[in-house]
C-alpha cells in the first residue's frame, strides 16, 4: 500500500501511512440511510461497497455505518470469514466487483462456510433478552427445501443463548433462545422463492409485544413477548451459520445485511424492504 492521503468520508482524511482499512464509506453509508430510520442504524454489511469489503481481498467485511446508533465503534463489527483471518477452510466466496453495488455482489456459501464477528458488541447481546428492540433486514438467495440452516445468528457457541433468523425448509423462522429452548419462535409462513433472491426482515419491540416479519413484501404480525428470556450474553455473531456450524446449504448467497437498534413501524419496514426488493429484482 502506498503512503497517501485518502478520503474515507465526507469530512474525514486518513493520515499518511495509516493502514487502509476503511475506504470511501460515504456511498455505503448513504445507501443504508436511504432505507430509512437513519438515526437508529447500527450496522450494514454491503458486499457491493468498498466500505464493507476490503478492497482487492473480499474476505472480510466492515460496518458501513460510520457511527452505530448504540454508541459502539464501527470496527466493533469487524467480520471475518471463517474462524479467523488465517482460516481458509470455511470462507464464503466474495462474488462480484468491489463497488459494483448491485445484486451481482454477494457472499457465496458452499455448505460449510460462515462469516464470524470475533466479538459480540453490547447491542447484539440484547437481541434475545427482555426489552429487545431491533430491526433486521437482508437479502438471502434461497435453495429450495434446505433444512434448518442459519443465515443470521448471535447464539452462544456452547449454551445457545442468542438470536436466530434462518430458513427452515421453504419458510423463514425467527427465534430468541434462552439456553434450554426458545423464548420466542416465529415462522413468517410465506414460501421463499427457490433458487432466487428473497428479501427477509423482522422488527421486534419485546416490551410492547409487537413484532412484524416480512418476506418479499408480504408481512406477518406476531406477539413478540419473550417467555423466560435469557439474561446471558451471546458470544458469537455469525452470518451463514450459527455456533460456527449449521451453515446455509451449498449455493446459498447473502447480500446486503442491515440492522437497526430500534423497532420499525410496519410501513417503514415495508418501505425499506421495497428498496432491497428493487435492487435484487424480487
Amino acid at each position: 500500500m502506498s503512503n497517501q492521503v485518502i478520503r474515507i468520508g465526507p469530512n474525514n482524511i486518513r493520515s499518511v501511512g495509516e493502514p487502509e482499512i476503511f475506504s470511501d464509506f460515504g456511498n455505503g453509508r448513504e445507501f443504508a440511510e436511504s432505507l430509512g430510520n437513519a438515526g437508529s442504524l447500527e450496522l450494514a454489511f454491503l458486499p457491493g461497497y468498498s466500505s464493507s469489503v476490503r478492497a482487492n481481498s473480499g474476505d472480510t467485511m466492515f460496518n458501513s455505518v460510520e457511527f452505530p446508533a448504540s454508541g459502539v465503534k464501527r470496527d466493533d463489527y469487524f467480520m471475518l470469514s471463517g474462524n479467523g483471518p488465517s482460516d481458509a477452510t470455511a470462507q464464503p466466496t466474495f462474488t462480484g466487483s468491489i463497488d459494483g453495488q448491485s445484486s451481482s455482489e454477494y457472499f457465496l456459501y458452499d455448505g460449510g462456510d460462515y462469516n464470524c464477528c470475533p466479538m459480540s458488541p453490547e447491542f447484539l447481546n440484547t437481541l434475545h433478552k427482555a426489552g429487545a428492540k431491533f430491526t433486521i433486514l437482508y437479502a438471502f438467495y434461497h435453495i429450495t427445501n434446505a433444512g434448518d440452516n442459519y443465515a443470521f445468528a448471535t447464539t452462544n457457541s456452547s449454551v445457545r443463548h442468542g438470536l436466530i433468523w434462518h430458513p427452515s425448509v421453504n419458510v423463514m423462522r425467527f427465534g430468541a433462545m434462552n439456553g434450554s429452548g426458545f423464548a420466542l419462535l416465529h415462522s413468517n409462513g410465506t414460501t421463499l422463492t427457490g433458487s432466487a433472491w428473497n428479501i427477509v426482515g423482522v422488527t421486534v419491540d419485546e416490551s410492547a409485544a409487537t413484532g412484524v416479519s416480512i418476506v418479499n413484501g408480504t408481512v406477518n404480525t406476531f406477539t413478540s413477548t419473550y417467555s423466560s428470556p435469557s439474561t446471558t450474553d451471546a458470544s458469537t455473531f455469525t452470518l451463514g451459520g450459527y455456533n460456527m456450524n449449521a451453515s446455509v446449504v451449498n449455493g446459498s448467497r447473502i447480500g446486503d445485511v442491515v440492522v437497526w437498534n430500534d423497532a420499525m413501524s410496519q410501513s417503514d419496514l415495508e418501505a425499506a424492504s421495497s428498496v432491497l426488493e428493487t435492487k435484487y429484482g424480487v
